[in-house]
């Protein structure tokens, strides 16, 4: 992988760890997550992580310029408001239904 710049791959839950640690020990870094694929409870199932080697410096990346510090921290309060809203929903939906605990009845 010598002359290898970037890797696609599709990962799932399960396996990318361990994709992760070969693909990063042979000189890669996670560069972006792209195409988030989900089971049928809404949990996350696969992905395309893309990952740039470590040779190639991309320089500088700022998320924003400094003079959009106040838009972007209230962009991100608002975001985590609804992150966690959407959580306490999906917690809901998972206690009544994937990890719902069925009664057994006691043996004695």
């Amino acid at each position: 992988m010598r002359e290898t710049d970037i890797i696609i791959c599709e990962a799932d839950l399960i396996d990318f760890n361990k994709l992760h640690a070969l693909i990063d020990k042979a000189g890669f870094g996670l560069f972006d997550i792209t195409q988030l694929e989900r089971r049928q409870d809404g949990t996350l199932a696969w992905f395309y992580p893309v990952y740039v080697n470590r040779r190639r410096q991309l320089g500088e990346r700022r998320i924003w310029s400094p003079d959009q510090n106040e838009r972007v921290i209230q962009i991100q309060e608002d975001r985590r408001k609804s992150i966690l809203a959407r959580n306490e929903q999906l917690l809901a939906f998972y206690r009544a239904t994937v990890f719902k605990v069925r009664a057994q009845p006691s043996r004695l």
